[in-house]
């Protein structure tokens, strides 16, 4: 019985790593969802941080195909997951996946209220200098250049960019170069 307990946890693990790295190599969206769900139904409910990885790969899957509702799902449930867990850097990603849906939707104050609310959150919990902040704050600054205040939209994503630059990761490295390309422009 253990050793079906065990594979199904690392058929459970292999799907999400596939999953979350699906996102970041571009791969089919409905491959990424599959792996997903695959490895939500596997995952042991005590393997929050791959749990949560995972629900957050989803919801950006669903984002990539314009599948906004159940992006906004997968998110809140990662919101929920985090917050259970006590998980602050994961709390934050997932709110900053939330806040750029939001943003997506049009719904730009709520998206300002998001990124105010993580950057309060990191301020207190040590990440003010990390690279998710810098994140929230190029996000920040692209919709507040959506509402033609310029001048602390650029301040905000270069600020975002210096974070960024400190502690590059990937895509998240990417992002911010790209949002402040785009107030510029």
């Amino acid at each position: 019985y253990q050793g079906d307990m065990d594979r199904k946890w690392l058929q459970g693990r292999l799907a999400a790593t596939r999953a979350f790295t699906g996102v970041y190599v571009q791969r089919d969206r409905d491959w990424i969802i599959e792996q997903a769900h695959r490895a939500l139904e596997s995952l042991p409910k005590q393997d929050v941080h791959m749990r949560i990885s995972t629900t957050v790969a989803l919801g950006d899957a669903y984002a990539f195909k314009g599948e906004m509702g159940a992006a906004h799902q997968a998110q809140q449930a990662a919101i929920e997951v985090s917050r259970a867990a006590g998980n602050i850097f994961f709390l934050m990603v997932a709110n900053l996946k939330m806040a750029i849906i939001l943003r997506e939707q049009g719904k730009l104050q709520r998206t300002i209220d998001i990124c105010q609310q993580q950057m309060q959150m990191a301020d207190k919990s040590g990440f003010a200098e990390s690279g998710v902040a810098g994140w929230i704050l190029a996000v920040w600054g692209e919709v507040l250049a959506e509402l033609n205040d310029m001048g602390e939209a650029l301040d905000m994503a270069r600020r975002g960019v210096e974070l960024r630059r400190r502690t590059p990761v990937g895509g998240m490295a990417r992002c911010g170069y790209l949002v402040f390309v785009r107030i510029l422009f």
